[in-house]
């Protein structure tokens, strides 16, 4: 297995940027894809994006939930080691 580790906002801008990557993270042969921080913050003080005020949406500044579903499905497509399901903890 191969993972990488991807800020979203300062490598791609948002989730439309990272689903552009794709054919790049294929090339790289990467099997697994942590993005981050993705959900929504806090305002003010929100230590850098990791202080999450809702699991359940994005940050806007990075999309919508209906563009994370839609990565989702590409890199499942794309990525061998993707996650089909939820599971408790980190995946490994």
């Amino acid at each position: 297995m191969l993972g990488a580790v991807c800020y979203v906002d300062l490598f791609a801008g948002n989730l439309d940027g990272i689903y552009a990557k794709i054919p790049y993270f294929e090339e790289l042969g990467l099997t697994y894809l942590h993005l981050m921080p993705l959900f929504a913050t806090p305002a003010g003080n929100n230590d850098g994006g990791y202080a999450v005020s809702s699991y359940r949406a994005v940050n806007p500044a990075l999309g919508t939930m209906e563009q994370l579903q839609a990565l989702a499905g590409a890199l499942r497509g794309a990525l061998p080691a993707w996650p089909t399901r939820g599971r408790g903890g980190h995946p490994g």
